[in-house]
């Protein structure tokens, strides 16, 4: 009988690693030991991150036992709407690049998705920014079924809905999952453009020398 499931990626390269998943039965404190210690043996001299619904009980649990310290705690949002019609930021060209990762730099600067990665990646993403020199800005990608903001730092609400009128504009309908700080701008612009609110994201860190 399969009690539980854990999946993750590990770039030992970088001495990172990260779950992409995490399921266990509610009360099954066993298997999650299980799953989440194995985890941290085959991911040993990484920093390993691990991503739960703040409702997870149980795995919450597995990870305080294990060492893990909370890192992160926001709310989970979505988008699966018609995005709203007028106005918005305008998507970021290669030419305006180098101004937007000075602010990237300076907002962002202990992230996976550093400046220099992203912009080794420019392709991949979607960056929408406001003033000059930049005050607010947005970092999303996008693949086949959904999209998801990865950060997105605003002066105010009015700009954060800005931003992410900009960005749903181009989204053509697709879900798109937001993991913002909660009482941020971000948020409430958000709920203001029609994002649910599904419950709040914990992600936990260990140092796993």
């Amino acid at each position: 009988e399969t009690r539980g499931a854990l999946s993750f990626f590990a770039l030992p390269e970088e001495a990172y690693a990260q779950t992409t998943g995490v399921f266990v039965r509610e009360g099954d404190s066993a298997a999650a030991r299980a799953l989440l210690g194995r985890c941290a043996e085959l991911c040993r001299g990484c920093e390993l991150l691990a991503g739960l619904a703040g409702e997870n009980g149980t795995a919450s649990a597995a990870l305080a036992d294990l060492g893990f310290e909370v890192c992160e705690r926001s709310s989970h949002l979505e988008f699966s709407g018609r995005a709203p019609g007028g106005g918005g930021a305008a998507r970021l060209g290669r030419a305006g690049l180098e101004e937007y990762l000075r602010f990237h730099r300076a907002q962002f600067p202990d992230i996976w998705w550093n400046a220099e990665r992203l912009a080794a990646d420019f392709d991949a993403w979607r960056i929408y920014a406001l003033g000059s020199p930049v005050h607010s800005g947005l970092f999303l990608r996008a693949c086949g079924d959904g999209a998801e903001i990865f950060g997105l730092v605003a002066r105010d609400v009015p700009a954060a809905r800005d931003l992410l009128s900009g960005a749903l504009a181009e989204l053509s309908g697709e879900p798109v999952t937001y993991m913002v700080p909660p009482g941020s701008a971000g948020e409430a612009a958000a709920l203001s453009l029609g994002f649910d609110a599904l419950g709040e994201y914990v992600c936990w860190r260990y140092e796993n020398a």
